[in-house]
């Protein structure tokens, strides 16, 4: 069993899995599925193990010490399992942008770029004060939420305006930006020690353990604030029409169960609490919206 949670959680397929479920959140609350859609789930999946083992692989040599954690030691010692899935993965990628258009191939094109700036040397982005978890956020809301909707209208306008004037849209965004944000703080509590040793400036190294749960959490209730104003104020469930609103309480309990977790979390803590409890927060907001 130990082997086999090893294997689903430190190759990163959970947490592709979670992407797959944010996108696929997306789609149920801007509308019904469809062929094209679900072929974006299967790429996001693909993509998300691609870069995320990608990063991992790419600063394997620095997990040959002993004092490295025991995720990043069986990293090390299955670097040509994550290689060999990676270039599947990769492949298997592929053939799903055959729905886009050109115009969403280079866009997606530029995104990679920018995302494979976060842990390149000659960049480094993580490393900069504060960045991390902001642009991993930022990341994650592009790839959910903007990416997947575009892919939907595609056909219809250009990027630029099918994102700047949908106001519902932006709202969506902010809204997923605020709920992966202050996980991304929480698992820098986690990294405080490799953190400290790469010269890493997060909130919880700065700051301190205490305070980034409590930003962390009030990150939380901004995303509530931002479902009411979006829902109530705003209104936007196209499924179901402008008077019913059936996402609420599902966004709001999974807005309550974030952060009885973020409280829990310690830099004691497992890497069982951070990769299954931590990061299943995302794909449990999409099984509460899909429960609806």
């Amino acid at each position: 069993m130990k082997r086999l949670f090893n294997f689903i959680f430190y190759s990163n397929f959970f947490i592709s899995f979670c992407a797959a479920a944010a996108s696929w959140q997306t789609y149920i609350v801007v509308g019904n599925l469809h062929r094209a859609e679900w072929v974006y789930i299967a790429f996001v999946f693909c993509s998300t193990f691609v870069f995320y083992n990608a990063q991992r692989l790419f600063l394997s040599e620095n997990y040959k010490s002993e004092n490295s954690s025991e995720r990043h030691r069986w990293i090390f010692r299955n670097k040509k399992l994550l290689t060999a899935l990676c270039v599947l993965f990769f492949l298997a990628a592929l053939p799903l942008v055959n729905f886009w258009q050109l115009n969403s191939i280079l866009i997606f094109s530029v995104f990679s770029l920018l995302a494979s700036l976060y842990f390149l040397p000659v960049v480094n982005l993580r490393s900069v004060p504060l960045v991390k978890a902001s642009y991993i956020a930022l990341l994650w809301a592009f790839s959910t939420v903007v990416f997947p909707y575009y892919i939907k209208v595609q056909h219809e306008t250009g990027f630029v305006s099918a994102i700047l004037n949908n106001k519902h849209l932006l709202l969506l965004t902010a809204e997923r930006f605020f709920f992966i944000l202050p996980l991304c703080i929480v698992f820098n509590i986690r990294d405080m020690a490799i953190d400290r040793l790469a010269g890493v400036k997060t909130i919880p190294i700065i700051y301190g353990i205490r305070a980034a749960k409590i930003v962390s959490v009030l990150m939380v209730f901004v995303f509530a604030a931002l479902v009411i104003f979006r829902c109530y104020f705003v209104g936007f469930v196209l499924k179901h029409g402008a008077l019913s609103q059936p996402f609420v309480p599902a966004l709001m309990v999974s807005a309550a169960t974030t952060c009885f977790v973020i409280f829990m979390a310690n830099k004691n803590r497992g890497e069982e609490y951070y990769l299954f409890v931590i990061d299943g927060m995302i794909a449990l907001q999409a099984i509460f919206v899909c429960l609806v």
